[in-house]
């Protein structure tokens, strides 16, 4: 996949903003979908929002247990708020 593709990033987009209206996305995707919009590889977007690339990796697999702080950093380039619900 090339990452500076603009279709590419243009229906990760709008895929991402289908998924979280209808609150079906995990935060491993959602994460990898904001990256891959931004055309960033691991290491360029851990740096953008501030943490290791180790973080990145780990999220985007589903390994890793990130903190609320560490995933408004993530989602914040793209607008979105994280909300926390109870069942």
């Amino acid at each position: 996949m090339n990452l500076k593709d603009k279709e590419i990033r243009k229906k990760t987009r709008e895929e991402l903003y289908k998924a979280v209206a209808a609150g079906d996305i995990d935060v491993a995707q959602a994460a990898k979908m904001v990256r891959i919009i931004y055309g960033l590889n691991q290491d360029e977007f851990a740096k953008k929002v501030g943490v290791t690339r180790k973080t990145i990796s780990l999220i985007e697999t589903g390994k890793g247990n990130p903190g609320i702080q560490v995933l408004k950093k993530i989602l914040k380039p793209m607008k979105l708020k994280l909300t926390v619900t109870s069942e």
